[in-house]
């Protein structure tokens, strides 16, 4: 398929859109009680189907960052750019979010000066915020990208590396019991991987998750063909089956220590993108709005959250609303105010809005 650079995705922003609220599930559990109907929802919806939201963010932005980039060329202008942009939007929601981050301190057993040092080395390995870790890791995964362009490495041996890279986190997370005998029969090794594990936090960063699935968006937009639309669809079904049994296995085993990564989540996540990839027949201007839209209610449901934990708080002390309804809230008021923000974007007045998302 020829990529035009006007070309649309409608399917691909759709499902961001859905994965943002999926998200938003994920962050606020809708799902209340211990009847099998809640636990069900809650297994299928946000430790399934959420497993493949922002590894699908991930690829997005590798596929339509790469789509408009020579790879042999020495010219790293838009990538610069790229990163510089993510950086911006990555400081300015640390700003928005700054008294957020703040109010946690008092719940740091080790003291306030404690709760600043872990604030400061999370802002540069594992995010300021929960959810802000996203965009640290896409900067720096965008960045191992470009360097290892310049260095004469074809797409195809960037995309290995960075399934190497993926597979090592792997053992640091949901297949943690692959190296744990590690802690009795050598020793020494241990000390050593668990210096390194104390040092990085988390292998749910731009090295271990972002590289890869980055670097799978970028060679999807360089190297894939469409000829062959039946394999996508007959590949994410076997691997999402594949996602399924292995999440429920390692959960029999006990072997998982997070559960951030997993081994069939990286083929479920890739062939899902490519059926959907394939699905570029409609106009796409209204899926660009809801693109935006998406982006804004990834990085703005936490802050809804706050606020009407607060503004309960100060109405009626000590009152507690329901899951479902607490979710609910947060995501039509996300949601409300997203659409509100986009459209005052559009004015003169209001273009300043859009560092935002932009």
């Amino acid at each position: 398929m020829d990529l035009k650079k006007n070309q649309s995705f409608p399917a691909i922003d759709i499902a961001r859109f859905l994965f943002s609220v999926l998200i938003v599930a994920f962050h606020f559990p809708p799902f209340y009680g211990d009847g099998n109907l809640s636990r069900v929802a809650d297994f299928v919806f946000l430790r399934y189907l959420e497993r493949l939201a922002v590894p699908f963010f991930f690829i997005c932005s590798g596929f339509f960052l790469y789509r408009g980039i020579e790879w042999t060329s020495m010219d790293d202008k838009k990538e610069r750019t790229y990163i510089f942009r993510i950086i911006r939007l990555y400081l300015i929601w640390t700003i928005i979010y700054l008294p957020y981050s703040i109010n946690t301190f008092q719940y740091d057993e080790a003291g306030t000066v404690h709760a600043l040092i872990i604030f400061i080395r999370d802002f540069f390995l594992t995010g300021s915020c929960f959810h802000l870790w996203y965009m640290n890791a896409l900067a720096f995964a965008v960045f191992l990208i470009m360097i290892l362009r310049k260095q004469g490495f074809k797409p195809k041996s960037v995309l290995i590396i960075s399934v190497l890279l993926f597979l090592t986190g792997l053992t640091a997370q949901s297949w943690f019991g692959l190296i744990r005998p590690l802690e009795e029969v050598a020793p020494a090794v241990w000390q050593g991987m668990k210096k390194i594990g104390n040092l990085i936090v988390t292998t749910r960063n731009g090295m271990f998750e972002g590289f890869f699935y980055t670097a799978a968006g970028m060679y999807i937009a360089l190297r894939y063909s469409d000829r062959e639309n039946s394999i996508p669809a007959i590949g994410f079904i076997l691997s999402a089956g594949g996602l399924l049994a292995e999440i429920l296995l390692l959960r029999k085993l006990g072997w998982s220590r997070a559960t951030d990564i997993y081994l069939f989540q990286a083929p479920a996540t890739v062939f899902f993108f490519l059926c959907l990839k394939n699905m570029s027949n409609l106009s796409g201007k209204n899926y660009r709005q809801l693109r935006k839209i998406s982006g804004l209610l990834y990085y703005i449901h936490p802050l809804v959250g706050f606020l009407i934990e607060i503004g309960l708080e100060v109405v009626n002390p000590g009152f507690v609303l329901s899951r479902p309804l607490f979710f609910g809230l947060i995501l039509v008021f996300s949601m409300l105010i997203s659409a509100c923000l986009l459209k005052l974007s559009e004015s003169k007045r209001g273009a300043f809005l859009k560092k935002l998302y932009e």
